[in-house]
């Protein structure tokens, strides 16, 4: 008889009995965490990530089950977790603005739990109840582990799922009273803060809730990225190597200060939450040139806007969010005062930048 039950460690059915089998062996939780690694292209990835979790906290020394399971792992949660929950400027944005808004007896929600900090924070600023919503289910799993290691299970609900599929009096047993929300992308419209914003505000809270945040803004400037980045013309010692920008990623990340700004900042996006607001949409604009360049895209930032009059700016090497690159696919050689027409579209999901019009040649 094995001292580990595979119900204990979220063992998927379907392998409970290959499980039973690997827990009679000399490395029980090693030849486990081999089981699940091989099943990853029959059995659900989520499944499989819930228990290498729970395999982990089991085997909290064990680096070979640790590195067993690392694939599984990172596949479902994005390595941003790591450096949002020790990103400085933004808690302290996040707290001051919970404090400001957060009175005895309300009852907060959260899209977007994350760990579960801020909504703990709320719940230690005074808020009767918290209910907070995770779309991932291993991180709603890690947030109700934080809840409740740090003493607040009575006052905060993690609920798994997406913030679209809840209902007063079926997951929320009554309206908010304010909507704590962080589910901002690098930028800005990636994790679908427009839609979720707008049923929360339709469906979910009482009248004028206050949301935290309220106003949010890509902002940007003409750009060249830093050198070591491939571009359409470019040869490696003499070989074209092109085709591979076919299937580079739409938007690059860089860190703040590593491209070269053109022009002066301006706002490709903005949008104050708590009025209507249209969830697609295209505008031009004109940029001019405030110092001589190649510029060959927009790098771009966050700005986000509380009611307490304080602001969260993410061009800041303090930030854990990185700057984005929208890169035109041309390079412009421009003089200063020499002017560019860019085009932003918007959509849930998403914001691209792009060259008003094709460039002659």
């Amino acid at each position: 008889m094995t001292q580990f039950d595979p119900d204990d460690l979220c063992v998927p059915k379907t392998l409970s009995g290959e499980a039973l089998a690997a827990l009679t062996e000399d490395q029980p939780l090693r030849a486990l965490a081999r089981l699940l690694a091989s099943k990853a292209d029959t059995v659900p990835i989520p499944d499989l990530a819930l228990s290498a979790a729970a395999l982990r906290r089991a085997a909290a020394q064990d680096r070979v089950v640790w590195a067993l399971t690392d694939a599984l792992l990172y596949t479902q949660v994005p390595n941003y977790h790591w450096q949002m929950v020790a990103d400085a400027p933004r808690n302290a944005a996040y707290a001051d603005a919970i404090a400001d808004a957060v009175e005895p007896g309300m009852t907060v929600l959260e899209i977007g739990a994350g760990s579960g900090l801020l909504a703990m924070i709320a719940a230690r600023s005074g808020a009767e109840h918290v209910y907070t919503i995770e779309a991932n289910p291993l991180m709603a799993q890690v947030a109700q582990e934080c809840v409740a290691r740090n003493g607040y299970a009575d006052r905060v609900t993690v609920l798994p799922g997406h913030s679209t599929n809840m209902e007063i009096g079926k997951q929320i047993p009554v309206s908010a009273d304010v909507l704590i929300h962080e589910i901002f992308s690098a930028d800005l419209l990636g994790e679908h803060v427009l839609p979720s914003v707008a049923h929360a505000k339709s469906e979910l809270l009482t009248k004028n809730a206050p949301l935290l945040p309220f106003g949010i803004a890509a902002v940007g400037a003409l750009a060249e990225p830093p050198k070591h980045r491939l571009t359409d013309d470019m040869a490696i010692d003499g070989l074209d190597l092109s085709p591979l920008t076919a299937i580079d990623a739409a938007i690059t990340k860089y860190g703040p200060g590593l491209c070269t700004r053109l022009s002066a900042p301006f706002a490709l996006y903005d949008c104050d939450l708590r009025g209507a607001y249209p969830q697609e949409g295209r505008r031009e604009m004109r940029i001019a040139a405030v110092q001589a360049g190649t510029a060959t895209g927009v790098e771009q930032w966050m700005h986000i806007e509380f009611p307490n009059n304080t602001a969260l700016v993410t061009d800041d090497r303090a930030s854990h969010w990185q700057t984005c690159f929208h890169p035109f696919g041309a390079q412009l050689a421009l003089d200063e005062g020499a002017t560019v027409d860019i085009s932003v579209e918007f959509w849930p999901g998403a914001l691209a930048v792009g060259l008003a019009a094709q460039p002659a040649g």
